[in-house]
């Protein structure tokens, strides 16, 4: 799975709405197949600028103690403990903070895959 959320990683930073349904539907499928929960609809969600699809997305795919958030600053980050494990500049992705919260989920994830 860390090669499908690389490329849907490189999708989501990219915008491109095609790849990004088509990987997550595919890591979707392949997690089902063992036995497992990835809520792709979530992640399209969040994609689309949905900030409740997104935190959705990380009770799903991170512990529970792990935080997600959009600070005032304008990063969305994902940390542990006061550890931040991710961070991603909502500039680089001009109103959608949404999507810089679902890469910095999907970095998480990566990092626990």
């Amino acid at each position: 799975m860390s090669e499908a959320l690389d490329r849907l990683i490189e999708a989501v930073g990219r915008g491109d709405d095609t790849a990004v349904q088509s990987i997550a539907k595919g890591i979707s499928s392949a997690a089902i197949d063992e036995g497992r929960y990835w809520p792709s609809h979530d992640a399209m969600k969040a994609y689309r600028g949905s900030l409740d699809a997104a935190v959705a997305l990380k009770d799903a795919l991170l512990p529970a103690d792990w935080i997600a958030e959009v600070d005032t600053a304008g990063f969305a980050m994902v940390y542990q403990d006061e550890m931040e494990l991710t961070k991603t500049a909502s500039a680089l992705l001009p109103g959608l903070p949404a999507r810089a919260l679902l890469l910095a989920i999907l970095r998480a994830a990566q990092r626990e895959a």
